[in-house]
């Protein structure tokens, strides 16, 4: 994982896209440009392997934050592009802020946390609102986690077809990470 990386372009001023370029994260395929949630899942993989400190998890740190939303948020990868502010997405932001937690000031990341904060009423997919959850709960902002909420999560089911497995399993994790997606490595978390 540490030999993969995104694709860098030099940062040019008036560029299409608002981003630094020329900061590695990781791609979802050889290639291609570094991505929001495959950098996340990359850093959150080195934070559990211990190889957190490592310099590709610092320069990808510095990729998360420069791809976050001016208001706060996080999307696939983009802030804005030919001159238009892109939305961003409670998934991603929860994803971000899961990778980054205890690795930067919460002064940092703070409007995405009231971002998600303001999202997690609407939230109703498994995939939406777990890594909300967690990213706010990575934070020290776990919001209260009631059968209701999971139950009407769980009955879209009904309606949608059935939620695939890895999502119900990040729903199972919420149960059991009160401290964000990396606490669920932590035997005394609980305690």
């Amino acid at each position: 994982m540490l030999a993969a990386a995104g694709k860098t372009v030099e940062k040019i001023d008036d560029s299409t896209v608002a981003d630094d370029t020329a900061l590695r994260g990781w791609p979802w395929i050889e290639e291609t440009y570094s991505w929001v949630e495959p950098t996340s899942l990359a850093l959150l993989a080195l934070e559990a392997t211990g190889k957190g400190n490592h310099e590709r998890a610092h320069e990808a740190r510095r990729m998360l934050l420069d791809r976050q939303m001016e208001s706060g948020g996080w999307n696939y990868g983009n802030t804005k592009v030919f001159g238009q502010q892109l939305w961003p997405m409670p998934e991603s932001t929860g994803l971000a802020l899961n990778a980054l937690a205890g690795r930067t000031e919460q002064k940092n990341v703070k409007a995405s946390i009231l971002y998600l904060k303001q999202e997690m009423g609407r939230l109703r997919t498994p995939l939406s609102f777990a890594w909300g959850y967690l990213g706010l709960s990575a934070w020290g902002e776990r919001p209260l986690l009631n059968r209701g909420l999971l139950q009407k999560n769980l009955s879209l089911q009904e309606r949608y077809g059935e939620h695939e497995t890895e999502h119900l399993a990040l729903l199972l994790i919420c149960l059991h990470a009160p401290q964000g997606f990396l606490s669920v490595f932590d035997r005394d978390a609980d305690k």
